[in-house]
């Protein structure tokens, strides 16, 4: 949906020549609609060139990782700053991890993706309580999912519906793109517009968002760790 397209790298994977190719995802949790999807296509896409090319490739693919140790640690410390500004008083906070929903007939056909993304958000909450020296009980939380429409039934709870919730209570939502690593329409329209907006609507006058993992010095070292022992696993497709 985005440039560059698969297409267009592998343009640039055949100029290049390799021997090996890692396949990483930045989604952290595994999505037959995210990652899934792009892989396949990709994976299709590399089987014809080097067939054409009679050259035989190495691909190792990452299906996921949401309990990697930094990617655990990058969410947590970023929390941590966010809530920092309002006293990091948690009594008037509640945490929503969010993810991008998917169709429910996935899930429903044994899809992983739900129970991916809880587990990320049980890690963060532990790491969390753990750095800021509170019972694991005082982290307040809730998952949650992006709605989207169509005729197709999508994940819930929605996020629409926590915030309400949230608002209900007099407390303060902190908003955590669990799922989405990297900062798009999903996260700076989304959730720090589209939200934050509904959040007044519903009378909360504060909203805090925390900042996408993007460059962030702990979710590098993940995706560095993950390649390196990748690089030195036997397992790998071979493709000619």
């Amino acid at each position: 949906y985005a440039k560059p397209s698969s297409a267009d790298t592998i343009k640039e994977i055949r100029e290049y020549n390799p021997d090996q190719i890692i396949l990483l995802p930045l989604y952290p949790q595994f999505s037959v609609i995210n990652s899934g999807s792009v892989m396949e296509d990709f994976i299709a896409r590399i089987k014809i060139w080097s067939s054409n090319v009679k050259k035989k490739v190495v691909v190792k693919k990452i299906s996921c990782y949401p309990s990697e140790v930094n990617l655990i640690r990058s969410h947590s410390f970023l929390m941590q700053k966010a809530i920092a500004s309002y006293g990091g008083q948690l009594d008037n906070l509640i945490f929503l991890f969010v993810a991008p929903g998917i169709p429910v007939r996935f899930t429903e056909q044994g899809e992983l993706y739900r129970s991916h993304v809880t587990i990320t958000t049980e890690a963060v909450v532990k790491y969390l309580a753990q750095i800021l020296e509170v019972d694991q009980e005082q982290v307040n939380y809730q998952i949650c999912y992006q709605f989207k429409l169509g005729i197709l039934e999508f994940m819930r709870p929605n996020i629409e519906q926590k915030i309400k919730r949230v608002a209900l209570k007099g407390k303060i939502p902190v908003v955590i793109s669990i799922a989405a690593t990297s900062d798009s329409m999903e996260t700076k329209f989304d959730l720090d517009i589209k939200y934050r907006n509904l959040s007044r609507k519903f009378g909360l006058k504060d909203y805090i968002l925390v900042p996408a993992l993007n460059q962030d010095g702990n979710f590098i070292k993940s995706l560095f760790e993950i390649c390196k022992e990748a690089n030195s696993s036997d397992e790998f497709l071979t493709l000619l």
